[in-house]
């Protein structure tokens, strides 16, 4: 699920299941940390499984046109996902190949048309958090990483794409980015809206407190400054949280725990906090130590775009 209340989304957009599983299971926790009520919405990406290196892209054919039975590709091998034209995305919880009619196909991208306006209305609201992961454990498990192309490794430039493209901005300001990843499944430079986690022990869901980390990781400069929130959670995602006074920069050593707990070490050659400021100069978009998305989009003059 993506989370939407009237004035803003966390919107999910893959690489997989599990980033629609952990909103959804932290609805009441933002909605308690926002002081907002965010209630559950389904939207284009939130059960299907889509290579990471095609989510820009796939998000720009969401923005070129509707989706039509023509635009699903039925797979003429067995037991196989549909997928949305020839991108690497796959209709995960969708009739498999050998058991959709046309029917199906027609019931399967009439669900997908209304699912692909929902997540360009989620564009439009004023404050937008795009959240990404690749952390669900049993992805390699599959065919559509083991066969077919499936790219669940996330690097700088994947991330910079989907922050800096063209559909991430609207008339607000542009989006904020939350990316988490594993240190495994992550390659290459650092980039200020990445959270790395250390590895749970669930097939498919991901661990409650290192995505409740994570998000507050992401979330808390976008508070007042004064405040840090002590939390108490539970599986059900009930969560009670109280403002409490403190300072991030002086008192750090005060915390019950660092504001990166549940975090894992960065790859080998990363100093995490220099990556929240990794190669950015502009001051004025520094917020607390951390460097948003809006400031993330400069020019990578050093990058080749295989996408111009």
């Amino acid at each position: 699920m993506s989370i939407v209340s009237e004035s803003q989304a966390f919107i999910s957009i893959g690489v997989s299941c599990q980033t629609a599983q952990q909103l959804q299971r932290h609805a009441g926790f933002l909605s308690s940390l926002l002081n907002d009520q965010l209630l559950e919405r389904s939207a284009f990406f939130n059960w299907v499984f889509v290579s990471a290196s095609d989510i820009a892209k796939v998000v720009e054919r969401l923005h070129s046109g509707p989706i039509m039975p023509h635009s699903l590709y039925v797979p003429t091998h067995a037991q196989e996902a549909l997928r949305l034209e020839d991108f690497k995305l796959w209709f995960w919880h969708e009739k498999l190949s050998d058991a959709v009619t046309q029917d199906d196909v027609e019931r399967i991208a009439s669900k997908y048309e209304r699912l692909r306006n929902r997540f360009l209305k989620m564009l439009e609201k004023p404050v937008r958090y795009i959240v990404l992961s690749n952390t669900q454990n049993n992805i390699e498990d599959f065919y559509p990483y083991q066969t077919q192309g499936m790219n669940i490794s996330l690097d700088a430039d994947i991330v910079s794409e989907i922050a800096c493209a063209p559909w991430a901005t609207n008339q607000y300001g542009r989006a904020e980015m939350i990316a988490v990843t594993y240190p495994r499944r992550w390659t290459g430079r650092p980039h200020p809206d990445v959270s790395y986690l250390e590895e749970d022990d669930t097939v498919w869901e991901g661990s409650f407190a290192h995505w409740d980390e994570a998000l507050q990781r992401h979330l808390i400069p976008d508070l007042k400054p004064n405040k840090r929130w002590s939390h108490e959670n539970s599986r059900s995602g009930r969560v009670h949280v109280a403002p409490q006074r403190a300072n991030w920069e002086n008192e750090a050593g005060n915390l019950s725990h660092p504001p990166f707990y549940g975090c894992a070490p960065v790859p080998a050659g990363i100093d995490r906090f220099a990556s929240l400021s990794h190669g950015l100069q502009d001051e004025a978009h520094r917020k607390d130590g951390r460097v948003s998305s809006r400031a993330a989009c400069a020019p990578l003059n050093h990058r080749e775009d295989k996408h111009q």
